[in-house]
């Protein structure tokens, strides 16, 4: 095997020296964080140094998931942290619960067992209905958060059946123009999810100060232009000026509305402006 370059991904999946537990479902779905061959890559074509596990043992077929849970209950199949603030969980639902779930829109997870409680904010990413499995970005602004998550199993499931982005069916019908991104913390983690569910996403350029490695590569499988910069006013005038957007979209907490909104009157730009619902996560609360 090569030796090869150390990444972040190293360290996001918990189960990869456990051989009864993979490959896991994420290789039907060509997500796996940690090995790039069970992303559909080619073999040892991989971002991590050591032993490879799919050199040293052949599975036929991905481990099975069990029976879909009952009622409104979501089992956590497979699940790790992505900064910034999100968890990304992929997540077992029952057939009647599927059928509620729209891509983009907000879902809370909540798991009540004394003492501890958790309620996590998150937005609906995609939906695979063959495996009755969603994956979700849940926002987890601390490690209690994340520490609860991965060791939990069942959670309670509560659609909002709206979408985490106002102005989201607008943006969707402007099929042909060049989008704008303005991104920063949770946010940062849905453009890819954003970017399948508008119909070119090759018309979409990212502004972000930076980016996990995970998060890129689908970005670039869906062919979205990321220009790294630091986040600023100024920035987003400059990526404004440089080339005629159509639309607009910020995705981040409540005080880079404010200021995008104060950066076009300023210069009087009239853009179409997405936003992130900043009352469905607590910190994004305006003071």
């Amino acid at each position: 095997m090569n030796q090869l370059v150390l990444t972040e991904t190293q360290s996001l999946c918990k189960v990869y020296n456990q051989e009864d537990q993979c490959p896991c479902v994420l290789v039907s779905l060509d997500a796996c964080p940690q090995c790039s061959h069970l992303q559909g890559e080619d073999l040892c074509d991989c971002d991590w140094v050591g032993t490879c596990i799919y050199l040293n043992s052949r599975w036929q077929e991905p481990a099975p998931l069990p029976p879909p849970p009952e009622g409104r209950k979501a089992r956590l199949i497979r699940g790790f942290f992505l900064p910034p603030m999100t968890y990304m969980a992929f997540c077992q639902v029952p057939p009647s619960l599927l059928k509620e779930l729209t891509p983009m829109h907000a879902i809370s997870l909540v798991h009540h067992q004394p003492p501890a409680h958790l309620y996590l904010p998150g937005t609906i990413l995609r939906i695979y209905p063959d495996l009755n499995l969603v994956s979700l970005a849940l926002y987890t602004p601390g490690t209690r958060e994340t520490w609860l998550l991965d060791r939990s199993n069942l959670l309670r499931a509560e659609p909002k059946y709206r979408p985490a982005i106002l102005g989201l069916t607008s943006l969707q019908a402007a099929s042909s123009e060049r989008v704008l991104a303005i991104t920063s913390g949770y946010g940062i983690n849905l453009v890819p999810a954003l970017a399948a569910a508008l119909p070119h996403p090759d018309r979409i350029t990212v502004l972000v100060d930076s980016l996990h490695p995970y998060t890129a590569r689908e970005l670039s499988h869906l062919g979205v232009e990321v220009s790294i910069k630091n986040p600023g006013r100024q920035a987003w005038f400059d990526e404004l000026a440089r080339r005629q957007y159509g639309c607009l979209v910020s995705l981040g907490p409540e005080i880079q509305h404010r200021q995008l909104v104060k950066m076009l009157g300023e210069h009087r730009l009239n853009h179409p402006l997405a936003l992130l619902d900043a009352s469905l996560f607590e910190i994004f609360q305006p003071c």
